[in-house]
């Protein structure tokens, strides 16, 4: 009422609140400036209403409640506040109408119940519905930002659009019916499914059936209203309700004990007929078996025996099926249309195999459903040749099989593979005419063969060009591939270099159980071999921080004497001239020159640089020294980004590179600077084993008996982890791209998979510029 909401007093203020599109807005709300008791009195005879603040009652009721209406307590607020039903109160209730006869709210508790609400509202409980009930004052300007109507409001006139009913609660009846016509002088809906919603006019009730047969249906509702089907008040047919073998829940209630004239009764009450066979129903004329169950005062209860006749039909039906070992499994149905998690162990004894069979009516709500078999109760100690696991290695899984135990608790696995030997292109495929393949289409998933290695890779097809041939009046396809790790080299291919896609052709990225599924080892083992490898039961694992090497650039004059700069930027070796509107140029080999031996005293020795702008010379006059120095330096640049460099002088540069190395560090151990030796220090090389498709990279040689790695425990033989590596080192990811030719923006598991396209050029980098 007016007079309660001015005993309140309340005061304006500015609140940040959620705005459109995740964004922040201002509100101003109003607040109440003190705590305060709130009492409310309903007289339910006269239906009446009173509202009091801190004690002080209205002297007229508030309102009058309508008639045939229920009554519940309700708040709508943001703040902290508790009901307080009594009938211990704060105030006493009001002296209008007799004062005393008011008493506790029927059914409630007798200590008070906290309502803290920090906000009205919760939009993450929209993500599933699209109707919000607001309790509450709503205010235009204050409250609402936009007002969104559906399009059907805004394109037709209300005239001729159609009513529909959306039902809920049915199980698989669930979903949205239309009107689609009349039956019994009464509106008739069907939904999607092709079930119906009609008024049977002999009986005066509204009927939900699977189809069109008026005769039979699932639910019922009695209502005296043609005009539209209850929300209210449905009924199940007693068949719906459940109903078990008649013999089977005796048979059950004998071997409990349950016998006599009650027991005799209650078998004829609920027992029925149903296709020749005897049943018993849960539910029967109105009476419902677990209520008269209660008559026979038995220790177990009707859903217990229930449950045993349904587990003596279940195993009779195996029987009779050749299913004596096998287990029936059943889920809550119909389950709720959400996300849910539903499990179930289940031990089958003796069994060597396992094969599921669904019965002919079950059903899922939607095709996201996913039914998942994990076997269990395998003990790990017991675990020997033969048994099933999951090998894991760098955040993908791979099903394998035990082929052997070995000692120090290793295991040694064998891998699952795909189809072992490739499908063959299709021997006389579709031309179009103009003697191209029909197939593939732009779009389309492939696998393209790689150039270098010659191994297969996942790929889709981005364009199809013709190439014609004047001279033999022929035409050739050359299909442009966007390969799945993101590699943008040797992207070109031929009909010959394409085949369709080998075992699923889906790709994922996550959840791989084949070695053939795994981008970042999947083609290591060429197709058609075995992949086998070994597993520790406690894995190993060290973490070596090595120090990188920077590189500062590099200044050069050109024969106009212009300035270039060469530099390493993101992995690759740059060569920039400031003052060109070129911008600058990617190395991919440079040559390096002198302009006389060293040994000629006469004329001044200049190192040049032939790159992609051109002849270059290092600035001049300089002492021999100080030219070798940058010329190695420029050397070891190259050399890291993988860059190819010509020269005679090749020993010269790489010996002036050590040198400089060395003396770089040793003026940080004299100045105290922390620097740590780099990886090339203490690794002399790295191997390659195409066998071990999970581990092919490992240590092959140290170069000192002592380091990083090895204080951490680290062995030759060790497995290295370049994913992740990679991961935790943007100098790595950087160096992997210039190697690739992959954005490093791509992320180091995607650099890695392109990377490992080429395994043996890939070792070569490693033991290179990696080292170096």
């Amino acid at each position: 009422s007016r007079s309660f909401r001015t005993w309140l007093k309340a005061k304006e203020i500015t609140a940040t609140v959620p705005g459109l599109y995740g964004r922040l807005t201002q509100a101003t709300e109003r607040v109440v400036e003190d705590n305060a008791t709130v009492g409310v009195a309903v007289d339910l005879d006269r239906s009446l209403v009173w509202f009091s603040c801190d004690g002080t009652w209205e002297e007229e009721p508030s309102f009058k409640l309508p008639g045939g209406i229920s009554v519940y307590p309700a708040v709508s607020f943001k703040g902290r506040a508790a009901f307080n039903f009594g009938p211990q109160l704060k105030y006493s209730p009001p002296a209008v109408g007799g004062g005393g006869d008011f008493k506790k709210w029927p059914g409630s508790t007798v200590s008070a119940v906290r309502m803290d609400c920090p906000h009205l509202g919760n939009e993450e409980k929209l993500s599933c519905y699209k109707e919000v009930q607001i309790h509450g004052e709503v205010h235009l300007k204050r409250n609402v930002q936009r007002l969104v109507a559906a399009s059907k409001y805004r394109d037709r006139p209300k005239n001729q659009r159609s009513l529909g009913l959306r039902m809920s609660g049915a199980g698989t009846l669930d979903g949205a019916y239309r009107r689609v016509g009349a039956h019994g002088d009464a509106p008739l809906y069907r939904g999607g499914s092709g079930a119906s919603i009609w008024f049977d006019p002999e009986a005066s009730a509204w009927r939900i059936g699977d189809g069109e047969d008026f005769k039979s249906w699932r639910f019922s509702a009695p209502s005296a209203d043609r005009r539209h089907p209850p929300r209210r008040g449905w009924e199940v047919p007693d068949d719906d309700a459940g109903m078990v073998d008649a013999a089977a829940f005796e048979a059950e209630m004998s071997a409990c004990g349950i016998s006599g004239e009650k027991a005799s009764k209650l078998l004829e009450t609920f027992t029925h007929t149903k296709n020749h066979q005897k049943m018993i129903y849960r539910k029967r004329n109105g009476k419902v078996i677990s209520e008269e169950w209660l008559q026979l005062e038995a220790s177990e209860s009707a859903a217990e025996v229930w449950a045993k006749a349904l587990k003596r039909v279940q195993e009779n039906f195996q029987r009779q099926a050749g299913f004596s070992n096998g287990k029936v499994v059943e889920s809550e149905h119909p389950y709720p249309a959400s996300w849910a998690n539903w499990r179930k162990e289940v031990a089958l004894e003796k069994a060597s195999s396992l094969t599921v069979h669904f019965a002919s009516n079950s059903g899922t709500y939607d095709f996201k459903t996913a039914l998942r078999v994990s076997a269990g109760g395998l003990q790990r100690v017991g675990a020997g040749p033969g048994a099933r696991v999951e090998v894991a290695a760098s955040g993908h899984n791979v099903w394998g099989t035990v082929v052997e135990r070995g000692a120090n608790d290793s295991w040694k696995v064998k891998l699952d593979r795909k189809a072992t030997t490739p499908e063959a292109q299709e021997e006389d495929p579709e031309l179009d005419e103009c003697g191209i393949h029909r197939w593939p289409e732009i779009g389309d998933a492939v696998e393209g063969q790689y150039t270098t290695s010659g191994r297969w890779f996942k790929a889709t097809i981005a364009d199809i060009s013709v190439e014609i041939d004047w001279y033999t009046a022929t035409r050739k396809a050359v299909y442009t591939l966007d390969w799945y790790d993101k590699d943008t080299r040797d992207r070109e291919k031929t009909w010959d270099q394409i085949r369709r896609p080998q075992g699923a052709s889906v790709f994922s990225e996550s959840n791989h159980k084949y070695l053939d599924d795994v981008p970042l080892f999947g083609t290591i083992c060429p197709i058609g071999t075995e992949a086998v490898v070994t597993c520790m039961d406690s894995v190993e694992t060290a973490i070596v921080t090595y120090a990188s090497t920077p590189h500062e650039s590099v200044t050069f004059i050109d024969e106009q004497d212009d300035k270039s700069v060469l530099t390493v930027k993101g992995g690759k070796l740059m060569w920039e001239v400031p003052d060109d509107s070129r911008g600058e140029l990617p190395c991919s080999s440079i040559e390096i020159q002198r302009s006389s031996p060293a040994d000629d005293e006469d004329e001044p020795v200049v190192f040049q640089i032939d790159g992609p702008w051109g002849l270059a010379k290092l600035k001049d006059p300089a002492p021999y020294p100080e030219q070798l120095a940058t010329a190695a330096r420029v050397y070891s640049m190259a050399v890291l980004c993988g860059v190819s460099v010509a020269t005679e002088f090749a020993e010269e540069l790489a010996k002036e590179s050590d040198r400089l190395a060395a003396e770089k560090k040793k003026t940080a151990e004299e100045e105290a600077l922390p620097v740590g030796p780099k990886l090339g220090d203490e690794v002399a090389s790295f191997g390659l084993d195409l066998s071990s498709a999970l581990a092919p990279i490992f240590v092959e040689r140290f170069a000192s008996s002592s380091g990083p790695a090895q204080e951490e425990g680290v062995k030759v033989g060790w497995f290295l982890d370049l994913q992740a590596s990679a991961s935790g080192c943007p100098a790595l990811q950087t160096l992997l791209a210039s190697w690739t030719g992959v954005d490093v923006s791509v992320g180091s598991a995607k650099l890695v998979e392109a990377a490992f396209r080429d395994p043996e050029d890939l070792l070569k980098k490693l033991n290179g510029p990696l080292l170096a």
